[in-house]
């Protein structure tokens, strides 16, 4: 798998971000929820991509890029109206070196010169660190990447060497409207790339870049939950809180909604003063759990914004009505928490809220 974005140290009164996590907002060194106050407009680098193998592969590359845009601007109960407005020359933007470029022109660009091909794409976001709103968002993109309208079956372009322009794209546009990185991803001992949420932080083989140009449900709460009218969503909601037996809440830890009928994660969020409420669950049957997520052995904090880092680890899987799970592979569809009175399940309706979803580990 390749990184799709990094997180850019901090400077001054304004703080660089490109990634975030679960459903969660990126978040300011205070934890305030980076957001756009206003409506913003983006424009791309006039030049396009100077890649002759990407210029043969992708058909329009302006017209991908504002495809994916578009995935996030078609959701229902969305207050925030982002504008592509045509092109431009400018070539600076923010996180190339120093605050170079770091301003209120959102910029979009093909670009060179990463520090390594791993990288498929960077979002930086500048924003004011005491209220999260964004200044302005830039954009970049490998040019050394080999890009694909279709990577997985277009003749000529595709196979390992070949991303999907249209897949990456989609994913910086959440990082674009303030969205973290997720793990609303695996269930058990497998990981399963399909049910993923686009904002996974890396991208996976060639044949789910049309499952990551989808959002999935956890992306699309994510993003109402910063940008919403009043109308109601038809979601509902989950809250709660985990804390240590001596009643203090621990920080930083995963939250998972599945759905009861084939256990596929649904939504999850991270608790904050132990404290969480899972957003934007269709109205359902789940069940609700507590981990410490993890690629392979790499702890989650290394793909998420730095609000996160020093988070509490908790040693075992928890789930609601305190049942103990040892063994990830026992989450899966046939896993046997299911099948026990203990694993309780949790039905959510339409515009509601189901509170008291508690879990309490022993001290450290």
């Amino acid at each position: 798998m390749k990184t799709l974005s990094r997180v850019w140290p901090g400077i001054l009164v304004f703080l660089l971000a490109s990634s975030a996590f679960a459903f969660q907002p990126l978040r300011s060194s205070t934890g305030a929820a980076i957001h756009w106050a206003g409506n913003p407009t983006y424009k791309i680098n006039k030049n396009g991509s100077n890649n002759p193998t990407t210029n043969g592969c992708v058909a329009n590359e302006f017209t991908t890029i504002n495809n994916s845009f578009s995935h996030w601007a078609a959701l229902p109960n969305m207050t925030l109206n982002v504008q592509y407005g045509g092109t431009t020359s400018r070539t600076d933007w923010c996180g190339q070196g120093g605050m170079t470029g770091c301003d209120a022109f959102n910029l979009v660009l093909f670009t060179t010169g990463f520090s390594s091909n791993a990288i498929l794409a960077m979002t930086v976001n500048y924003y004011t660190v005491s209220t999260g709103v964004i200044a302005g968002t830039d954009m970049a993109i490998n040019d050394a990447i080999d890009w694909s309208d279709d990577p997985l079956s277009k003749p000529s372009c595709s196979g390992g060497g070949f991303y999907s322009l249209e897949a990456v794209i989609t994913h910086e546009a959440g990082h674009f409207y303030g969205l973290d990185h997720s793990f609303c991803t695996d269930v058990g001992a497998s990981f399963t790339p399909a049910i993923a949420a686009t904002m996974y932080p890396f991208y996976f083989d060639n044949d789910y870049w049309t499952d990551m140009v989808s959002l999935a449900q956890d992306d699309m709460a994510g993003v109402v939950s910063l940008y919403h009218n009043s109308n109601p969503t038809g979601w509902g909601k989950i809250k709660g809180r985990v804390q240590y037996n001596n009643g203090v809440g621990l920080f930083g830890v995963q939250v998972t909604a599945i759905r009861a009928s084939d256990k596929v994660p649904i939504v999850t969020t991270f608790t904050r003063n132990g404290n969480y409420t899972l957003y934007g669950l269709p109205p359902d049957d789940y069940y609700v759990y507590v981990n410490t997520p993890r690629i392979g052995s790499q702890l989650f904090t290394a793909s998420v914004s730095k609000y996160w880092r020093g988070p509490d680890q908790v040693p075992y899987i928890l789930l609601y009505k305190q049942l103990k799970v040892n063994q990830r592979s026992s989450l899966g569809p046939g896993g046997t928490p299911f099948t026990k009175t203990a694993a309780k399940i949790i039905t959510v309706t339409a515009d509601t809220t189901h509170k008291g979803v508690n879990f309490t580990y022993p001290s450290p």
